[in-house]
C-alpha cells in the first residue's frame, strides 16, 4: 500500500469515527414547553450551536424529548408538531427554519381550477345526402 493510500485510508477512518460519534446515542431530558426553552437546553446539553430567529419561534410550544438518542432525531422530536424543521447550512451550522407547505390540501380551489387541463375541442365533420 502506497503512503498516500494510507493517508487516505487512515484520514477516511478519522472522519469516519468523528461522524459516528456525533450520531452515537445519547441521553436527553428535556421538557415540554417554549420551544425558544426547548432548543436552549438542546444546545446546552449538545453543545450545538443553532441558528434560529427568536421572535418566530416565540409562542411555539415543544413536545420535548426524552430518552437515548442521536442529537439529530432528539432535534426532530423537538420540532416535531411546531411548524418548523432544520436546514444544514454548507458551512454545518443548523438553522431552525418554518417547514415548507406542499401539500394538494394547502392550494385553493381557484389554483387547482387554473391548473387544470383545457378540454380539448373535438372537431366533428357532418355530411348529409338527400
Amino acid at each position: 500500500m502506497t503512503p498516500v493510500h494510507l493517508k487516505n485510508l487512515l484520514l477516511g477512518s478519522a472522519l469516519a469515527a468523528v461522524f459516528s460519534a456525533s450520531a452515537a446515542a445519547r441521553p436527553f431530558d428535556i421538557s415540554g414547553g417554549s420551544l425558544e426553552a426547548a432548543l436552549d437546553a438542546y444546545t446546552a446539553q449538545t453543545g450545538t450551536p443553532l441558528i434560529v430567529s427568536n421572535e418566530a419561534i416565540r409562542g411555539i410550544h415543544s413536545n420535548g424529548v426524552k430518552g437515548d438518542l442521536p442529537p439529530g432525531e432528539a432535534l426532530l422530536h423537538l420540532l416535531e408538531g411546531t411548524g418548523f424543521t432544520t436546514q444544514r447550512d454548507p458551512s454545518g451550522a443548523i438553522g431552525i427554519v418554518p417547514k415548507q407547505r406542499s401539500s394538494a390540501a394547502d392550494i385553493s380551489p381557484l389554483q387547482l381550477a387554473q391548473a387544470a387541463p383545457r378540454p380539448s375541442v373535438e372537431t366533428v365533420t357532418v355530411t348529409s345526402s338527400k
